[in-house]
């Protein structure tokens, strides 16, 4: 994984907005068990494509870490803007809450 690692790094050195790499990031510390590791890189993920629902599935269903009251309410209206641009991410976050 570690050269999986370097090449998602890189390409973030390359473009800083790739969202997609963040993702993947994410991806990655969530297999090796880092949840703080793999929170943030999903965050940045939707930080930087608003729209983008795998990254938001993972932060709603991912174990969140303990979170100060700020970065909730900021995630909270982070999600709730995705939800007025994407209706059918509602179905998906309820499908995740309920189980």
């Amino acid at each position: 994984m570690n050269a999986a690692r370097e090449h998602l790094e890189q390409a973030i050195e390359i473009n800083p907005e790739y969202a997609e790499a963040y993702y993947e990031l994410g991806l990655l510390e969530k297999g090796e068990g880092n949840a703080e590791g793999a929170w943030e890189h999903f965050q940045k993920a939707v930080s930087l494509n608003s729209n983008y629902a795998e990254a938001q599935c993972e932060l709603l269903s991912h174990s969140r870490p303990k979170v100060n009251t700020k970065r909730q309410e900021a995630i909270t209206l982070m999600l709730l803007k995705s939800i007025r641009t994407m209706p059918t991410l509602i179905l998906i976050m309820l499908f995740f809450w309920s189980i």
